[in-house]
């Protein structure tokens, strides 16, 4: 039959578990972030403003979005759905 653990060994043996699931959802954090922004990317380059200053990208976008509503939101998601299947369509 096995030892019994302490409860010293116990706390220090859940403590290690702690330190590994939060290492690692830390890496799947990053990860996640990583993917967030590779489709983001794709998304600027495939509506054409990849070769904006990053700056006046940015401008456009926190303009975008401080005075968005919900006519204009529906109206911009329609031309990006329009635009994705355009570009899906030639295999871009």
């Amino acid at each position: 039959m096995g030892e019994r653990k302490s409860v010293e060994q116990q706390i220090a043996a859940r403590q290690a578990e702690l330190a590994r699931l939060t290492t690692k959802l830390r890496a799947d954090n990053r990860r996640a972030d990583a993917h967030k922004k590779i489709l983001l990317g794709g998304l600027v380059i495939a509506a054409s403003a990849g070769e904006l200053d990053p700056a006046e990208l940015a401008g456009v976008l926190s303009a975008y979005v401080r005075t968005r509503n919900a006519d204009n939101a529906a109206q911009f998601r329609e031309a990006g759905v329009a635009l994705l299947a355009w570009r899906k369509r030639r295999g871009i």
